[in-house]
């Protein structure tokens, strides 16, 4: 006896089998999410460190080595609403508003404001926020307005310092007499500002970066006055110790002060407006 089979017939239109989803397993998220963890961290960390950094540099600054031993009775004190130091003399005759080099208390220069006042010169000594000219260019503004009265007016400068003041001189050159550079250069060109400037450095200043100072020399006026303190240095112009790079002075604290407030009050006489 023969069987006869029965053929299956294909369907015309065969049937869609269901996608079958994949499910990734747990531990696939858990990845996931320590990886942004991990990530966010790592952000938070680096973003504490460079705040940390900053705080710690801003707050590294050289303090004084000394204060002034007493002050004269014809000097008067003031203390601005800035911090500033103000030394007013009986009598004065001009304004030195004066900025601290980078990173040195401000009033690690009370003694040279004290030499200077003893030639009736009054003398601000400016508290440059975190101990940075670039923060505090336009310190001077406070007491220019405040001694306007006055027809000699002076801004100046201790290294970093002293070209902070004379980039404010440069915006400001029709309220101002003339710029005093203490072992600095001015790296804005005042030659044309019609300013009267005086630029003194030590013989055995290290860190006063000679190559530049010739540099930009040519950013002085033709008339500028120049003066080399014979064994002078970079670090005593102020009262903070020997700055790490400086040359060893050959000559004492006091004498180069007493040299500095001497040829400044020279270059005063020099260029005295008269009313």
């Amino acid at each position: 006896m023969q069987y006869k089979y029965k053929k299956e017939r294909k369907p015309l239109f065969p049937k869609k089998q269901k996608e079958i989803k994949i499910k990734e397993p747990k531990f696939a998220d858990e990845k996931k999410k320590i990886k942004k963890t991990v990530a966010s961290s790592v952000s938070l960390f680096l973003a504490v460190a460079i705040v940390c950094g900053s705080i710690l540099y801003f707050n590294s600054y050289t303090r004084p080595s000394s204060y002034p031993e007493g002050i004269p009775e014809s000097i008067t004190v003031e203390t601005g609403k800035d911090g500033s130091l103000i030394f007013v003399p009986d009598n004065p005759m001009a304004v030195l508003i004066f900025y601290p080099e980078n990173r040195i208390d401000f009033k690690a220069y009370e003694n040279l404001m004290i030499y200077c006042a003893q030639y009736r010169i009054l003398s601000v000594l400016v508290k440059i926020p975190l101990h940075q000219s670039a923060f505090g260019k336009n310190s001077a503004d406070t007491y220019v307005e405040k001694y306007a009265d006055y027809d000699n007016i002076f801004v100046g400068g201790h290294g970093k310092g002293g070209a902070a003041a004379a980039e404010y001189a440069l915006e400001n050159a029709d309220k101002l007499n003339g710029v005093v550079l203490l072992g600095s250069y001015s790296e804005e060109d005042i030659s044309d500002s019609g300013l009267s400037v005086i630029s003194v450095y030590g013989s055995e200043d290290k860190i006063l970066n000679i190559g530049k100072y010739e540099k930009y020399k040519t950013n002085l006026p033709d008339y500028m006055t120049e003066h080399v303190i014979a064994g002078g240095n970079h670090s005593l112009f102020g009262s903070y110790g020997t700055q790490k790079g400086d040359g060893e002075a050959l000559i004492g604290y006091k004498d180069q002060l007493s040299e500095t407030a001497a040829i400044l009050f020279s270059h005063v006489l020099k260029n005295f407006r008269y009313k």
